[in-house]
C-alpha cells in the first residue's frame, strides 16, 4: 500500500494471488498472458477496490462488458474495445456483464527487450493519455485476437524451445504495432494531430540527441537547451511520450555502452570510466552499481 492508501500490485506478486491465476495462463520473465471469460468474473474482485499494478497493460474485449475506473474517469469496457493501462494507473473494477478478454501484461524491464522502433509509436501514448479505452472494428478485434490465441498456443508449444525468449518477443512486437496501427486510426482531430506531431519531433530530437551525447552530456538541462524548450517542459514530454522519465533514457543509454564495453572489449574499468567521460573510476563504479545492481567488476565476472 502506498502513500494514498492505494494497494500496489507488482506483475510478480500479481500472478501469485490465490484465486487469480487460472491453468491456461502464461507468465514469463515480466510478462503476463491470459485469456478470461464470463466464469471469472469472480476472480476479478480483487479489483473492486482501487489499485497499481506497475505494468503495462493491454486488454482486448471480445465479447459482454465491464466497468471500470481508470485515473478517476468511468470507462465501459464493451465487445471490441482495447483498454491499455500504464505503470501505476489508479483502476478499479466496478461491473463486470459475462465480458471475455484477453490481456497482456508487461513489466518495465520486459518492455525494452521488446522488438519495437519506439519513435514509431509515441504518437500512441498521447493517445492513451486522453482515451485509454479505444472502440475498434470487428475486423480488428478479430486481428488482435487472432494473434493473442497464436501467442497462448506458442508459448506452450515452445516452452522448450532454445529460441523460445525470441519467440515470445516478436509477437509482443507484433502485437504492440498491431495495437498501435489501430490506436493511431482514433487520433481525435487535425488539432490533436498537430500537437502530437510538435512533441513526436521533439522526442525524436531528444533521442537523436541522446544518441550523440550520452557519453559526455547525462544532465537533461543540456538536452533541453539544444531543444530551445524547459527542462521541466522537455521532462514531461518525455515521460508522456515513452512511459519513462528522459533520466531513465540518459541513464539507460550510459549503462547499456557500460555493460557492451565491460562484455565486448578489453577495455579496463578505468578506460571505459574515462571513455563515458566519469571524473573516476570509483564515481563510475557507483554509478554502474546504482543502475545495474551490481558494480562493473562483478559484472564483467558474470559474463
Amino acid at each position: 500500500m502506498d502513500n494514498t492508501g492505494i494497494i500496489s500490485f507488482s506483475l510478480e506478486s500479481l500472478g501469485k494471488i490465490e484465486g487469480f491465476t487460472e491453468p491456461g495462463d502464461h507468465a514469463y520473465k515480466g510478462c503476463f498472458f491470459a485469456h478470461r471469460d464470463s466464469a471469472s468474473g469472480s476472480k476479478m474482485q480483487i479489483f473492486k477496490y482501487p489499485c497499481r499494478i506497475n505494468a503495462y497493460i493491454a486488454v482486448l474485449c471480445t465479447e459482454g462488458s465491464a466497468e471500470v475506473i481508470s485515473n478517476m474517469k468511468i470507462l465501459k469496457i464493451r465487445k471490441n474495445c482495447l483498454f491499455v493501462s500504464m505503470p501505476n494507473d489508479i483502476i478499479q473494477l466496478l461491473s463486470w456483464n459475462d465480458c471475455e478478454f484477453f490481456i497482456i501484461a508487461l513489466n518495465d524491464d520486459f518492455v525494452r527487450q521488446i522488438l519495437v522502433d519506439y519513435k514509431n509509436i509515441v504518437s500512441v501514448f498521447l493517445t492513451l493519455q486522453k482515451s485509454p479505452c479505444i472502440e475498434i472494428s470487428q475486423e480488428e478485434t478479430d486481428s488482435l485476437e487472432e494473434t493473442f490465441r497464436y501467442l497462448l498456443r506458442d508459448m506452450r508449444l515452445f516452452g522448450e524451445s532454445v529460441y523460445y525468449n525470441e519467440i515470445v518477443l516478436n509477437y509482443i512486437s507484433l502485437v504492440a504495432y498491431k495495437a498501435s496501427s489501430v490506436i493511431n486510426k482514433h487520433l481525435e482531430s487535425d488539432n490533436v494531430k498537430a500537437v502530437t506531431q510538435r512533441k513526436e519531433e521533439y522526442y525524436s530530437k531528444f533521442m537523436a540527441l541522446l544518441n550523440d551525447n550520452f557519453k559526455h552530456e547525462r544532465n537533461i538541462g543540456y538536452y533541453a537547451s539544444q531543444l530551445y524548450i524547459t527542462p521541466k517542459y522537455l521532462a514531461s514530454l518525455i515521460k508522456k511520450m515513452s512511459g519513462r522519465s528522459a533520466t531513465q533514457w540518459i541513464n539507460e543509454y550510459v549503462v547499456m555502452e557500460a555493460k557492451h564495453l565491460l562484455k565486448y572489449s578489453k577495455m579496463s574499468i578505468q578506460e571505459i570510466s574515462d571513455y563515458l567521460t566519469f571524473p573516476n573510476q570509483s564515481f563510475f563504479a557507483q554509478y554502474f552499481k546504482r543502475q545495474a545492481g551490481m558494480t562493473p567488476t562483478e559484472y564483467r565476472r558474470t559474463i
